[in-house]
């Protein structure tokens, strides 16, 4: 349970870009955004992101996880491969096996605004993707992280299914994210 001064906030959108009709494939794109709260100042929270003990406390419940954080002169790219341990509905397991293996990409710009990271999330073998940008901002003595996405799954017949099921994984997965933050900060402070 994070502490009481965690704040995370998730709020989600269904806005499908194609209508469904008979014998097409239904694309559906679900928006979504969270804002986290950090009560640490904005190199902290940008060193945690980047820091190997984070990134093995946020692939601890999953399996066979790789991670990389390769640093340039004005940002990083962060690569995370795991495989969620959960048991999936049988639905899910139609699209993408026993697991959901997700493979993130995050590539982060410091500008004198913040920090600003273009993330892309996929599941590979399977037609869903996950686009977002991540702004991590100063805001008086703590750090601000927004993340706006666009869900999207592309499967004839199970679309809404499948957009369902990846929302709640995406809900849980930042939710959890922010609790080892918390967690995290709460050690190295």
């Amino acid at each position: 349970m994070p502490p009481n001064n965690a704040h995370f906030v998730v709020g989600v959108q269904c806005q499908p870009t194609d209508c469904p009709s008979v014998g097409k494939d239904r694309q559906v794109a679900t928006d979504f955004s969270s804002t986290m709260r950090f009560p640490a100042n904005l190199a902290t929270v940008w060193a945690m992101l980047r820091s190997e003990s984070y990134l093995q406390a946020k692939c601890a419940d999953s399996s066979d996880p790789t991670y990389s954080v390769i640093d340039q002169p004005q940002g990083c790219t962060i690569t995370v491969q795991r495989t969620l341990t959960e048991d999936l509905p049988a639905i899910a397991k139609n699209l993408v096996g026993d697991h959901v293996t997700l493979l993130e990409v995050q590539s982060w710009a410091t500008d004198i605004n913040g920090i600003t990271g273009d993330f892309t999330i996929c599941v590979p073998n399977a037609p869903i993707t996950v686009t977002a940008v991540a702004q991590l901002r100063a805001e008086e003595d703590s750090c601000v992280m927004n993340i706006t996405g666009t869900i999207s799954v592309a499967v004839p017949l199970f679309s809404g299914i499948a957009e369902s099921f990846m929302r709640e994984q995406m809900t849980e997965v930042l939710a959890r994210e922010h609790a080892i933050g918390m967690t995290w900060l709460a050690e190295h402070s």
